[in-house]
């Protein structure tokens, strides 16, 4: 397994985790992910995520600090990233009644 595809992985599991509601884990998996992949943005963010469903307010801010400094770097392709998977969101929400998270938004290839 290459590095894209072990973050891929990495990233599926953490979501399912997270969309189970297991946050605490989630977040287990994704501090463990960013050792190795330090500089991915999607571990900073989903980071954050677990951690602010997990009521751990200074760890998220810290995460989300971190998402932003690393999107800041290249703003054009992340922007256009999220902007894609939250208009997918919305289409589902529309659609199906649910953001449908695990399936479509955060769906690696």
């Amino acid at each position: 397994m290459n590095a894209s595809e072990e973050l891929s992985a990495v990233l599926r599991q953490a979501w399912a985790e997270y969309g189970a509601g297991r946050y605490a884990e989630a977040a287990q998996l994704l501090t463990q992910a960013q050792t190795r992949f330090p500089d991915s943005e999607e571990i900073a963010y989903g980071l954050g995520m677990a951690h602010f469903k997990a009521d751990r307010k200074d760890q998220a801010r810290q995460a989300f600090t971190r998402a932003v400094e690393l999107l800041e770097r290249d703003v054009k392709q992340a922007r256009g990233t999220m902007l894609r998977r939250l208009a997918k969101g919305h289409l589902n929400l529309l659609d199906k009644g649910t953001w449908d998270l695990e399936k479509e938004i955060w769906h690696y290839e």
